[in-house]
């Protein structure tokens, strides 16, 4: 076996070192030696590979010419949506809402028991009338030279004490009830009137009754075509309908792993059968080429 090999090498060691001058390997010579089966694959491989890498260019050029239509997923969330926890401890005296109810703006959601706090505010006030009397007493016998400035300064302060006392009632009385800040519907209820709760404790999610919005993800590379403003169709499959919305905001960084950077739609009208949390596609129409960077967020000059 060894002196086969060995005759074998020494045979053909000119043919390895010729092939070799002209840039090929010893695989080239074994293939040779073969008959020339395994050179005619490789040109066969070769014209393959040739075919294929033409015709990705010319999907890619045919890619660069598409105007769409382009689709992403969405999820529909409110405009204002905000959590409404307790901010003293105290007792629910009314709450009457439940989940889904709608309310208006001024409405009282939820009330609390007050009722010690006002009676602090009470006393605190009459504390406060006595000292405005001493008050005007002691400056009444300070212009008389009959009161000292040490007791006219004493006088001066415990009514102040009493007035700083009655702002900080007040403001506590304000916390003993919440009041909804815009029209709006109550997303999730979870506490119920009767119960006594601590600071802090979350006790019902509301939503705006405003145009729903629209958020999704979009390649970052789609920024050379969209801008805030332009027009997309939102399909929502809950409801199996298609709605028209509006770019109103791009996010202000892209995802350096995925590529991506988050969008923010809102719906032309209000629809009464959309929620938040319903989700569907959101679909463009890319503009045309020759008006990429006129009409891409790319494009846009920052004013300085």
């Amino acid at each position: 076996m060894s002196t086969y090999l060995l005759s074998f090498f020494a045979s053909d060691d000119k043919e390895l070192f010729s092939n070799a001058a002209y840039g090929n390997s010893g695989v080239s010579s074994a293939v040779q030696s073969d008959g020339g089966n395994y050179a005619s694959e490789e040109n066969q491989t070769q014209t393959a590979i040739k075919e294929v890498s033409s015709s990705s260019n010319n999907s890619a050029s045919t890619a660069s010419r598409d105007n769409g239509p382009y689709t992403v997923q969405a999820v529909l969330g409110a405009k204002r949506q905000i959590v409404i926890a307790s901010g003293i401890n105290a007792k629910i005296t009314k709450f009457k809402l439940e989940s889904g109810d709608r309310f208006r703006r001024g409405d009282v959601l939820i009330q609390y028991d007050c009722s010690v706090d006002q009676a602090r505010l009470n006393e605190a006030l009459s504390r406060q009338r006595v000292t405005q009397v001493q008050l005007v007493a002691y400056q009444t016998l300070s212009t008389l030279d009959s009161a000292s400035k040490i007791e006219l300064t004493i006088a001066r302060e415990n009514n102040e004490q009493n007035k700083a006392m009655i702002a900080q009632i007040r403001g506590k009385l304000k916390s003993c009830q919440h009041v909804a800040p815009w029209n709006g519907r109550v997303t999730r209820k979870m506490a119920n009137q009767h119960e006594y709760v601590q600071t802090g404790r979350v006790l019902m999610d509301i939503s705006s009754h405003d145009r729903l919005r629209a958020e999704f993800l979009i390649p970052s590379n789609w920024l050379r075509w969209l801008n805030v403003g332009t027009l997309l169709n939102i399909y929502i499959g809950e409801t199996d309908n298609n709605y028209t919305a509006k770019i109103v905001s791009i996010y202000g960084e892209v995802d350096p792993v995925s590529q991506s950077i988050q969008v923010v739609a809102q719906m032309e009208k209000y629809h009464e059968d959309l929620l938040p949390g319903m989700s569907g596609s959101a679909t463009f129409t890319k503009p045309n080429v020759e008006n990429i960077f006129a009409k891409g967020f790319l494009g846009i000059k920052l004013s300085k």
